[in-house]
């Protein structure tokens, strides 16, 4: 299960004081209701516009998508202020926005996801050590 994968990446962050932008969590959230773009309801289905062809990798609206949620954590959590992607012109640019519908004909809902059955596990190592590897 993804999750307990980022369970493990979740409590390295905090014990060693990392940002952590959770892109799990934001592909979730899409997944279940859309991202609205200059009036065009984006969606993960195929051809939804924020994934290409294969189904795994982002368009290059998806990438913006993404990219904004790290500006925003950073943004936020650093008291940096860079400007957010230009989702409008990049979707407008990208070839596979075209098929999107608009947002009040699109049916973006999903069934929510189950939640992680993991146990978020203990922080490995001592923060104030850099982690090694050895053979």
């Amino acid at each position: 299960d993804i999750s307990c994968y980022n369970d493990v990446i979740a409590a390295q962050s905090a014990a060693h004081g990392a940002l952590l932008i959770d892109a799990h969590a934001l592909v979730d959230r899409i997944y279940t209701n859309g991202y609205v773009i200059s009036g065009k309801q984006f969606t993960t289905d195929f051809l939804g516009g924020l994934f290409s062809l294969d189904g795994i990798h982002p368009t290059n609206t998806g990438y913006g998508v993404i990219a904004n949620s790290f500006i925003d954590s950073m943004n936020h959590s650093l008291g940096t202020s860079i400007p957010e992607a230009d989702l409008a012109a990049i979707a407008a640019a990208d070839d596979l926005a075209q098929f999107v519908k608009p947002a009040s004909a699109a049916n973006p809902a999903h069934s929510t996801l189950a939640p992680s059955a993991c146990v978020a596990p203990q922080a490995i190592g001592n923060p104030a050590t850099p982690l090694r590897l050895t053979h």
